[in-house]
């Protein structure tokens, strides 16, 4: 009697096991192999000398993050498609993606003109996708794209010109309004910042008169006309919103006619490169401001920064060429992701990690911590753009940062119903 009652039990825990065995299977045959991430990008067109280093940088940290157990001990996967700037293969990009095992969570996409192409594929496959783009036609509701740009391009243009009113011109001494123009790209990146909101602000607010824009080709040979016309106007600084390249070949043209220094110049951060004074030459390149998100290379008090002068250095990177600002923006997005990415798995499982509750925690009001990189990532409501930014500046060859974290002013359509 004891035998079988023995052997009963014994029966009844083997099956108990075995079922718990068989649970335990089909949760883990959930947990996928990888976490694809989509990566359209520029590697052959006339972005991809300024969009390799951020391709150069994604793979960088990613393998860090997967060498540091990934998400819950998943990889994340890189899934690259060049697009050469051109938006119908950018279109075939998406497409060649999306049909990925598995299918992406979210999407990399650095190119405003195809982003905003792509801006209803986007929402209709419920897809986030994480950029620097501050474009208007880029996050205009309805949107499901994510600008880390410190409140997108036209409020931080904004805030650097608020700063630079406050902490520059009161050392040149002289009694007037102080006067801007803008030579710049004739496409939706290069003139992102002029608003009519920025406009107005430049105007009511900070008491700064525009004086007007010119543009240069993408790969200009010669900024003469455009320097002499800005001259002509009076400007007292000329702002433009390009790439490294084309502003080194305007700060030559400016050193030759001898506006250097009788003109202050600022750019965006892609513009003002650490490898400017390379390109145009240390004396034409000293002084220049940059419009930033990040903090920069020599702030080692920044948790963000010391790993990103690590993984430079393990990955035996060129300083001289490599530390460029798409290298930091891929630790402050790819962290990010990473989180975005765990919490979904604690709140929907493996089975429940996809685009579309991605997309509802990434948008959900949380906190992400990207170690300094930029303040906290909170995305609030619809409100798709962060609030700060920096500035820097050229000081004997070397881009550092002159400012602490600036928050900017909402300069966003008020029928969008964005607040900070």
């Amino acid at each position: 009697m004891i035998g079988k009652r023995f052997f009963k039990k014994s029966v009844t825990g083997l099956v108990i096991l075995f079922l718990l065995g068989l649970t335990t299977d089909c949760f883990a045959a959930k947990k996928p192999e990888k976490i694809n991430i989509g990566v359209p990008i520029d590697l052959s067109g006339p972005y991809s000398t300024i969009l390799a280093n951020y391709h150069l940088g994604y793979k960088d940290v990613v393998n860090w993050i997967n060498d540091n157990g990934g998400v819950k001990g998943v990889p994340l996967n890189l899934v690259v498609m060049d697009t050469g700037a051109k938006v119908p293969r950018a279109i075939s990009a998406f497409d060649q993606i999306m049909r990925s095992d598995p299918r992406p969570v979210a999407f990399v996409h650095q190119h405003s003109t195809e982003q905003e192409a792509l801006k209803k594929r986007y929402i209709e496959e419920k897809m986030a996708n994480h950029s620097n783009s501050g474009a208007y036609g880029v996050l205009s509701p309805p949107s499901t794209q994510f600008s880390n740009m410190a409140a997108g391009y036209a409020p931080a243009f904004a805030r650097f010109m608020k700063w630079w009113k406050d902490n520059e011109w009161p050392k040149k001494g002289i009694q007037r309004n102080p006067r801007m123009a803008m030579i710049t790209w004739d496409i939706a990146f290069g003139k992102a910042p002029l608003t009519k909101e920025s406009l107005a602000y430049l105007k009511d607010e900070l008491k700064i008169d525009y004086v007007g824009s010119s543009y240069i080709p993408f790969f200009p040979t010669d900024t003469t006309s455009q320097l002499l016309s800005a001259r002509a106007a009076g400007a007292d600084i000329i702002m433009g919103w390009y790439h490294v390249g084309a502003f080194s070949v305007l700060l030559k043209d400016a050193m030759r006619l001898g506006l250097k220094d009788k003109i202050d110049f600022g750019n965006v951060i892609t513009g003002t490169e650490y490898i400017l004074p390379r390109l145009a030459g240390r004396q034409a390149a000293e002084g220049v401001y940059a419009v930033t998100i990040h903090p920069f290379w020599d702030e080692m008090d920044i948790p963000g920064v010391v790993l990103l002068n690590k993984i430079f250095k393990d990955n035996n990177r060129d300083p001289e060429k490599d530390k460029l600002f798409g290298y930091t923006t891929a630790l402050n997005i790819f962290l990010t992701i990473k989180q975005v990415c765990e919490v979904v798995v604690d709140e929907y499982g493996w089975e429940g990690l996809n685009s579309e509750n991605y997309l509802k925690v990434l948008n959900s009001g949380r906190s992400f911590d990207v170690m300094g990189t930029t303040p906290p990532v909170k995305y609030v409501g619809n409100t798709r753009v962060l609030s700060h930014m920096k500035v820097g500046r050229i000081v004997n060859g070397q881009l550092i940062g002159v400012s602490d974290w600036l928050k900017c002013p909402n300069l966003w359509p008020k029928e969008w119903g964005w607040e900070f």
